[in-house]
């Protein structure tokens, strides 16, 4: 288990994720804008309202194309590492980040899904510290049974080293 990311990050069914839900709020932004044009425009419409309709469509999907790029290249860039003595954590886009994270440190590992998760088989893990704001890490979409192996992992780790500590 020493090796670099023992458990692969689900880029894929993450993007498919944000992509489902995504477009279905675009889906639903359009389908209201069809009801006020079909409702309020539609017996005047041409092809000034066509072309307005167009530009309102192209503003929502543009930003999901780049915010699913963004996603897609940070989880990408995410690296993690069990190794020795510590949980390695690091990432980043613009500005980059690295966490390390003695195992004697962890107070406990918890393992997150969200709905979409469930329905893909993820789960994420977050390793907590008993500091109050930003003392532990969380790897996102992991397979159902890697989460779970991998939690077990950490947990172990942590009682092995709070032993050796005196904790």
């Amino acid at each position: 288990m020493e090796k670099n990311n023992p458990y692969p990050v689900q880029i894929g069914k993450r993007v498919m994720i944000e992509m489902i839900t995504r477009m279905g709020i675009i889906l639903l932004l359009i389908l209201i804008l069809g009801i006020f044009i079909f409702v309020f425009i539609h017996p005047k419409f041409g092809g000034l309202e066509l072309i307005a309709c167009f530009i309102v469509v192209s503003v929502l999907v543009v930003p999901l194309l780049l915010l699913i790029g963004w996603n897609y290249l940070y989880l990408k860039l995410l690296r993690y590492e069990c190794r020795k003595d510590i949980l390695y954590f690091a990432g980043g886009i613009i500005s980059k980040f690295e966490r390390n994270l003695p195992y004697s440190k962890i107070q406990h590992a918890v393992i997150y899904e969200t709905i979409w998760q469930r329905i893909m088989g993820i789960s994420s893990v977050s390793v907590e510290t008993a500091r109050e704001s930003g003392g532990g890490v969380f790897i996102p979409d992991l397979d159902k049974k890697d989460a779970v192996k991998l939690k077990s992992y950490i947990i172990s780790k942590a009682e092995k080293f709070k032993s050796v500590a005196g904790i």
